[in-house]
């Protein structure tokens, strides 16, 4: 328990703890000039750039879990391993003999898994040294740093700059090439270049070269640009439960299915209309009130 809060404050943590746990999880990523996303079936989906074969999912099954790089793509498989495709030129794909993970992370030119018994593997351009990494509750890669949240909210990170003495507390923590962002327990944004200081009741966070993304509870997704840069107006956008952003275009899944997409298009990354991710769960009808008989 923190000590110094309000009953009220502890009680507002554990909603929101609740609500970020009810979201679905790696269901969506984007890369450079493509999208991936995964269905419920255990299919992965893809649209945008194919030149270097990182839409190339067609095949994949039995997914929970997907990341994209600039121009490689990953899936974790139920049993544990893991499938990529595209770019290889950097050793990003070469994941054939992963076994037992958990999660994965993909960035520019890497690509992450962590086991189930928390080791944490790394294949592509970075070679990270992260040996003394414990207790990792969650990692994210930028385009050139791995950045993680300790299980005691502590961040962590392969380049210093991207946290500051705001970065505690936190459940989550994203970075682009020279920003960074985390999001806290108690729903609030930090950043090591934005003010976000406005940002509150927010379940996910995701950064970009031009600023950040940030999902809150009420399904909103809300954009926050550098004075110097353009993100996509999102704001028209309602009950979202996932986002996902490149430097470019911005996606989000929406709670019966749907994936919005908004941004730059030349390739096509966001011709997502006609997906549907999952069927959402029929509303319960109450039963009649039963009529007395005369």
């Amino acid at each position: 328990m923190l000590v110094g809060l309000s009953d009220e404050q502890l009680q507002e943590r554990a909603r929101l703890k609740s609500e970020r746990e009810a979201l679905p999880a790696s269901m969506i990523a984007t890369g450079y000039q493509h999208t991936l996303a995964r269905t419920d079936a255990g299919t992965v989906l893809s649209a945008g750039s194919n030149e270097f074969g990182q839409c190339n999912t067609t095949e994949w099954t039995d997914i929970v879990a997907v990341a994209a790089g600039a121009y490689h793509s990953v899936g974790l498989r139920t049993d544990g391993t893991v499938v990529a495709t595209g770019s290889n030129e950097f050793g990003q794909c070469n994941v054939k003999k992963w076994q037992d993970i958990a999660a994965i992370y993909a960035g520019a030119y890497n690509t992450v898994g962590i086991t189930k018994s928390g080791q944490l593997l790394n294949t592509g351009y970075q070679t990270w040294n992260t040996l003394a990494w414990r207790d990792i509750a969650t990692l994210s890669i930028g385009d050139y740093a791995l950045c993680g949240v300790m299980e005691n909210g502590q961040p962590l990170s392969t380049r210093d700059e991207l946290v500051t003495s705001d970065y505690y507390d936190l459940v989550s923590f994203d970075a682009a090439t020279a920003n960074s962002a985390g999001l806290k327990a108690d729903g609030t944004v930090v950043s090591n270049g934005l003010n976000v200081s406005t940002q509150s009741s927010i379940l996910a966070i995701d950064c970009t070269p031009n600023g950040i993304y940030a999902l809150d509870d009420g399904g909103r997704v809300h954009a926050v640009a550098f004075s110097y840069a353009h993100l996509p107006d999102v704001s028209d956008w309602t009950n979202i439960v996932a986002i996902s952003a490149s430097a470019t275009h911005v996606v989000g899944v929406t709670a019966d299915g749907r994936v919005l997409a908004r941004g730059e298009s030349k390739a096509g990354q966001c011709d997502t209309q006609e997906w549907m991710l999952f069927t959402p769960a029929p509303t319960a009808t109450p039963e009649p009130s039963a009529t007395p008989e005369p």
